[in-house]
Order: structure tokens, then sequence, then C-alpha cells
């Protein structure tokens, strides 16, 4: 997590994606794309829910960032470590 802000509407972590596509996404409540700032897509910081941000951009978004916890979600809620990343195996 790059930087998480709690002074907005929503609580929103920032997480910085530096592999391609290179991109900003910020989380709100741990549920739902709040932001995006890729200048792929657009020049702009986009609200997750921007008409500007396509379907197939927020499914793709979606999908990296459910990957990328995926890595931190614990398998055993009585093992779990915040932060600490397990392997599948």
């Amino acid at each position: 997590m790059l930087k998480k802000f709690e002074r907005m509407p929503f609580d929103n972590e920032v997480y910085y994606f530096k592999e391609s596509p290179e991109e900003l996404i910020a989380i709100r409540d741990n549920e739902s794309i709040g932001y995006v700032y890729n200048p792929r897509i657009r020049n702009a910081i986009l609200d997750g829910l921007s008409p500007s941000l396509p379907k197939k951009e927020k499914e793709r978004i979606g999908n990296r960032i459910q990957s990328f916890l995926r890595k931190y979600q614990c398998k055993n809620e009585h093992n779990h470590r915040y932060g600490q990343e397990y392997d599948d195996d």
C-alpha cells in the first residue's frame, strides 16, 4: 500500500503498480475501485465509477487488485498475521 487516506468521504488505500500497465489504484473501503490513474487510459485521475473508465478496464483493474490482495489473505483466520504473504503450496 502506498498511502491510506482516511479523511475523505470513504477510506481509500492507494496502490502503485510499476509493472505494465503502470498505474495508481485507490481501493475504497477495501472493496471497490475508488480512483484510477493510468495515463494510457486518460491523463487524469478517474473515479472508479466514471463513464470515462471503460467496462473492460474496470474488470481488468478489479482482477488486478484481487490477484494482488489474494497474496495477503489468510487461509485460516487463526493463523493470520496482517500483511504476511503466504504460498498456495
